[in-house]
């Protein structure tokens, strides 16, 4: 049996993707938003969620958001989460995600990209390492207060 072909297109999600934006949602996180917040989620300029998919089916996402600075002109692009579907990893989506982020950043003017994650995390941590990421320091800690 020959080999089957991916043909896998990246794109941004605009609100006229709202219903499959929440198709992906269902997807990925096993819930389906309320169509109201995914509607403002998308019509923000500074939210940009890509999805990575092949004749319809989402097969990765990338969720980034662009955040202002107070001391400058230029913005920075932070890369909240990205991932792809188990049996469509390692064959180049998350790599062809974080291209497409580093495209945007860099058309948006931004000073830097950056994203957190867990060492732990061995397959992000290769991901990275492999698009040119690096880490900025060893003592970098993240902190988080829960709000709920």
């Amino acid at each position: 049996m020959p080999e089957r072909i991916m043909i896998m297109q990246i794109r941004r999600l605009t609100v006229e993707d709202t219903a499959f934006a929440m198709g992906a949602a269902h997807v990925f996180k096993g819930r389906f938003p309320e169509s109201d917040d995914m509607e403002d989620f998308l019509a923000s300029a500074q939210n940009i969620l890509l999805i990575a998919e092949e004749e319809g089916m989402p097969l990765g996402f990338l969720l980034a958001y662009r955040l202002a600075r107070w001391d400058q002109a230029r913005p920075m692009m932070f890369v909240y989460e990205v991932e792809v579907l188990e049996p469509y990893r390692r064959q180049g989506i998350g790599r062809a995600l974080i291209g497409e982020i580093q495209r945007i950043s860099r058309q948006a003017g931004c000073l830097k990209l950056f994203l957190i994650t867990n060492t732990s995390n061995e397959a992000a941590m290769a991901l990275y390492a492999a698009t040119g990421l690096q880490r900025r320091a060893d003592d970098d800690v993240v902190l988080t207060y829960n709000l709920a």
